[in-house]
């Protein structure tokens, strides 16, 4: 059996005001940064424009009323193309302070701009690159669905959503988990970059480099969702229609020690529309 990897990883943080406005999946329009202040949002205004009064200099920088940036300012919710406009990209994450919220207009997912991944999540990616999808039909529907009938784990899997990411995830049936969030589809598809379906799956790079006990929890919950074990020996199964993720999970698997053998089947359905097609 292979040696187990000693090293032990380091904890991991990402700036999601970064990665975010790196991808072209959520227009920074719709992108909102919260709880800067609205005191604080006012002395923003005024520093990068002209005079000592906020809303005109500040409408007339943007082309948009004054009654526009007021709502921002009351409301505590900027977008961050105007933050990009008053203060350039170069800037930005100088500026904007460490502890706000991030958000996508019309959507119920709020996430701290500083993302730590913690085992709870972990698990919950392990979930996703078992039997998980995401769905998205740009300006109508954004949707990421976790497909599993073990109901301790559908409760640790709604209690995730709701602690990390200040989302309601709802149960479609007695095994089906979705979410419909723009911010949320994007987090998995974009930014972790986990996949959106069966075949494009991947174990995100931030596992590799996290502490054991991160990976450990990735690692369980995937095989918990995807896994079988055998009646006569010390043995675990999984299936995978993903080149990629089959390579992570030896990779992954390597660093605790443990052996893989990895082959290829077919597999042709016995009952239903398409075995009645072949």
């Amino acid at each position: 059996s292979p040696q187990e990897l000693t090293y032990s990883g380091s904890e991991y943080s990402l700036d999601l005001l970064d990665s975010f406005t790196a991808t072209d999946a959520i227009p920074n329009e719709d992108l909102m940064v919260r709880g800067i202040g609205s005191e604080s949002i006012k002395d923003l205004f005024r520093e990068y424009t002209p005079g000592d009064e906020y809303t005109g200099p500040a409408a007339e920088a943007f082309g948009l009323s004054t009654s526009t940036v007021y709502n921002w300012v009351s409301r505590d919710s900027v977008p961050v193309e105007r933050l990009l406009t008053l203060i350039g990209a170069d800037r930005l994450t100088e500026v904007v302070p460490d502890d706000v919220t991030l958000a996508v207009w019309r959507d119920t997912a709020e996430v701290d701009r500083h993302f730590d991944l913690n085992e709870s999540f972990a698990s919950l990616l392990g979930y996703y690159a078992a039997e998980g999808f995401t769905r998205r039909e740009s300006g109508s529907l954004y949707q990421t669905t976790i497909c599993i009938p073990d109901d301790s784990a559908r409760a640790d899997i709604i209690e995730t959503f709701a602690a990390t990411l200040g989302v309601d995830a709802y149960e479609e049936n007695e095994w089906k988990i979705t979410v419909s969030s723009r911010l949320v589809a994007t987090l998995f598809r974009d930014v972790f970059e986990a996949g959106c379906k069966a075949e494009d799956k991947r174990i995100p790079d931030c596992m590799f480099g996290a502490p054991k006990g991160i990976l450990r929890a990735f690692l369980a919950a995937y095989f918990a969702g995807d896994g079988s074990a055998s009646a006569d020996r010390v043995e675990i199964r999984a299936h995978t229609v993903s080149d990629e993720l089959k390579t992570d999970l030896q990779s992954a698997l390597k660093r605790f020690g443990i052996s893989v053998k990895c082959y290829e089947e077919t597999r042709v359905p016995s009952t239903g529309a398409v075995a009645e097609f072949y």
